[in-house]
């Protein structure tokens, strides 16, 4: 099942990767002072890391909708789904940046690592 897990998060460093940043991001500051960037899409103006979240989820229903998630992938999932919260208050390409990076760090720490000890 890391293997899936693997497969899975490199997947989804891709679809971050290659995840389209605003062109022209609207950017207004939020009630903690910190600057938000938004995206125009289908549904009118969304925030960056939502418009990618939501993205996400329609990746992993569709992993979900091809075969059961391991626990791993499901575990992997939630942590996903936090670092992405975590990142509403950074700027999308700093946010794309992380999570790239996030993704890769949780492979080779948690994932291959793991399996080292």
């Amino acid at each position: 099942s890391d293997a899936r897990c693997v497969a899975m998060l490199e997947a989804f460093r891709a679809v971050v990767a290659d995840f389209p940043l605003p062109a022209v991001p609207v950017t207004t500051t939020s009630g903690a002072g910190a600057a938000v960037s938004f995206m125009r899409s289908e549904g009118g103006v969304k925030p960056f890391t939502r418009a990618l979240g939501d993205h996400m989820n329609d990746v992993i229903q569709f992993l979900s909708d091809c075969r059961p998630l391991s626990i791993s992938m499901a575990n992997a999932i939630k942590w996903f789904k936090l670092k992405l919260g975590a990142s509403k208050n950074v700027a999308p390409r700093d946010a794309q940046e992380q999570l790239v990076e996030a993704i890769d760090d949780f492979v080779v720490r948690r994932l291959v690592g793991a399996d080292q000890l």
